[in-house]
């Protein structure tokens, strides 16, 4: 039996959560359908956020909401800065899971887990109904517009949205390992800042370099090896430390098997870098692998033809989301409504990485602080939207309802 929503967000991450829940605070009737049984995405992989996206008004008040959530549990960690920006805040990640889920909860946003998007109908250029797949059965959805917060932009593609390939940042898939040496490490650090070692970062709570080292795991690995780099970040948890080193740098996150074939690279990847460790990495003789990621670290997927692009803007141009841009200190990236709104299609909006960005933004826009904040202005617009008006919803109208949000 077909049921029907005001709003329906595909993609329970940053993005689609802020979505469901700004738009369930107008009023409007949500659905918020996730793949996974878990909402956060990314953010709850066990990784921590990344936050390198310094939010400018009006927009934000649901990402400030879910951080005074997380603070009051005791699960935000102490954020680490990198040339004077936050860019990674340790998280517990089993909190993110439950206070996005309890915030939708308030918010009466209904939930549909372990379901992804299979069709679209599309009428008179505007999309009219999708239809989810999960445990064996399709379930038909019509909506007065839907949001794709999916990352990849699944419901868009399957709508025929026009979108070209962008890949060329690698995918990565992150693990953790505990009982790590961090004293150890740091002064291995110390003792060789330069050249092929081991750099400090964030006072000994980011450690980068380890490039000898990998060479070296290289010559031993009965796996192949793409790092030639590896980043270590501190985690929540004493001891504990997230390792960015494993890589694949040809997948194509749209296409299943390419996505497969870079799973299962990544991972033995991350083995082969983890016995490694434990054979010749200082501070990391005694680690004990303590988690893998979840989910795929994609950066870029598909890049859709939308209105406008987000980029470097003037101060009297509209944006319905504003961050600091590192052109500058004046410098400003905006999100003109354009840029969420697909050239060809009605009844949709975007969310998240998949909007339309200029290279030169894309870095930071596609960044989890960013994607709350964009989320909460397409909620906004979905809110307003409605097939029925006879005016299109306007960048001003988006810009007031954010403020009053605030």
């Amino acid at each position: 039996m077909l049921k029907t929503y005001d709003v329906v967000c595909v993609g329970g991450g940053p993005g689609g959560f802020s979505a469901a829940i700004a738009a369930a605070r107008m009023g409007r009737k949500t659905l918020l359908v996730e793949r996974n049984s878990y909402l956060g995405g990314m953010a709850s992989t066990g990784l921590g956020l990344r936050m390198n996206a310094r939010v400018l008004e009006p927009g934000g008040s649901i990402q400030r909401a879910f951080i005074q959530h997380m603070k009051r549990r005791d699960g935000w960690g102490e954020p680490m800065t990198f040339a004077g920006q936050v860019a990674y805040v340790p998280v517990n990640p089993e909190l993110v899971k439950l206070v996005m889920l309890q915030m939708c909860e308030e918010a009466g946003v209904e939930l549909l887990f372990s379901c992804v998007p299979i069709a679209a109908e599309v009428a008179q250029g505007r999309l009219k109904q999708a239809t989810f797949y999960g445990k064996g059965t399709s379930v038909p959805i019509g909506a007065d517009i839907f949001v794709d917060a999916t990352g990849d932009g699944d419901l868009a593609d399957l709508a025929g949205a026009q979108s070209v390939s962008g890949r060329a940042q690698p995918a990565m898939l992150l693990f953790s390992v505990c009982n790590v040496d961090v004293e150890r490490l740091r002064a291995c650090a110390q003792s060789d800042p330069g050249g092929d070692g081991v750099r400090e970062v964030c006072e000994g709570r980011c450690f980068e370099g380890f490039e000898r080292l990998l060479a070296q795991a290289r010559k031993n690995a009965s796996a192949p090896l793409a790092a030639r780099f590896m980043r270590c970040f501190c985690s929540a948890e004493k001891g504990r430390m997230i390792i960015a080193a494993s890589c694949a740098p040809d997948t194509d996150a749209t296409d299943p098997r390419s996505r497969s074939a870079g799973v299962e690279s990544a991972s033995l990847q991350a083995l082969e870098l983890y016995l490694a460790m434990r054979k010749g990495f200082p501070g990391f003789e005694n680690c004990r692998l303590s988690g893998v990621s979840q989910l795929l670290g994609v950066r870029e997927s598909r890049c859709f033809l939308c209105r406008a692009r987000a980029g470097i803007v003037s101060p009297e141009e509209s944006s319905v989301a504003r961050f600091a841009a590192k052109a500058g200190p004046d410098a400003v990236y905006g999100v003109p409504l354009g840029a969420l709104l697909t050239r060809d299609l009605e009844g949709l909006v975007l969310s998240g990485r998949c909007i339309a960005t200029a290279p030169e933004a894309s870095h930071t826009v596609r960044s989890m602080s960013a994607c709350m904040v964009i989320g909460e202005a397409a909620g906004v617009y979905a809110a307003l939207s409605s097939p029925r008006r006879q005016d299109p919803v306007s960048a001003d109208e988006v810009y007031a309802a954010l403020c009053h949000m605030r």
